[in-house]
């Protein structure tokens, strides 16, 4: 199993449109191809197949239900904020101990996170299998 990390310092620099790139070509060459976007800002149900969950399962050819939604992007937010901030916000709080069982898929913060919950998150994780391979 390979594991690819795309992240970057800024929003709507292009992370979905790179990651979903990136799942469609692995899965055109056999590779059996997951992806993982724990924390969600700005998220809106009605507009969930837009979202950057929404865009990775349709680039896995999953449908949007909440089911997935709960799988790809377990902590969403309404607030277009950093995750910290968008939890405040919304008075609830992101289970940082909960990524731990990712931990062999995640690395490294995403942008707006305090020092303190550095711990297993990342915008963006792919992991693929060579064809053939769990």
């Amino acid at each position: 199993m390979s594991a690819f990390f795309v992240t970057a310092t800024g929003t709507d620099i292009g992370k979905t449109f790179v990651t979903a790139g990136l799942i469609r070509h692995l899965r055109r060459l056999g590779h059996k191809v997951d992806a993982f976007k724990p924390v969600l800002s700005g998220f809106e149900m009605g507009g969930a197949a837009q979202s950057d969950a929404g865009q990775l399962l349709a680039a896995l050819e999953l449908d949007v239900t909440l089911e997935t939604l709960d799988r790809m992007a377990p902590w969403r937010f309404t607030a277009p904020l950093s995750p910290d901030m968008a939890a405040a916000h919304e008075n609830r709080s992101i289970d940082f101990q909960a990524l731990a069982p990712h931990a062999d898929l995640i690395d490294g913060p995403p942008a707006g996170l305090p020092a303190a919950h550095r711990v297993g998150c990342q915008r963006h994780v792919c992991r693929a299998s060579s064809p053939g391979r769990a």
